[in-house]
């Protein structure tokens, strides 16, 4: 039986044009998964270093520049450490950027759907 993500898997070189079989799956897991996690820390020490406390908004024009940065840091951090496996396209790059623009708030929105979010953003 083949399995969805091996699907998936096969299909990520006609996708986004690259040739991912040179690099391993689970580095392009650590690649991936520590780049979401580093893109995350700049921002969060920004804030609390503003006294943001964790999961709170700040005010004025700030929430608005801090909620832009919640939607694109992870997303920065993912595409840095992606580049030392593999450099993808600008337009690739593009539509990922413009995909988390998308994604992002709309799974915080099902989140505060299901109770597991007070807000959205």
């Amino acid at each position: 039986m083949v399995r969805v993500g091996q699907v998936l898997w096969l299909a990520l070189p006609v996708i986004l044009g690259g040739d991912f079989d040179r690099v391993h799956p689970v580095l392009w897991g650590v690649a991936l998964g520590g780049g979401y996690i580093v893109g995350e820390l700049p921002n969060s020490f920004v804030k609390r270093r503003l006294a943001v406390p964790p999961g709170a908004r700040a005010a004025g024009a700030l929430g608005a520049l801090f909620w832009l940065a919640d939607q694109v840091d992870s997303l920065l951090g993912v595409l840095a450490c992606m580049c030392l496996v593999w450099v993808p396209p600008a337009a690739v790059a593009a539509g990922l950027a413009a995909l988390t623009l998308v994604a992002h708030p709309a799974m915080a929105l099902v989140m505060v759907g299901l109770g597991l979010k007070r807000r959205v953003g």
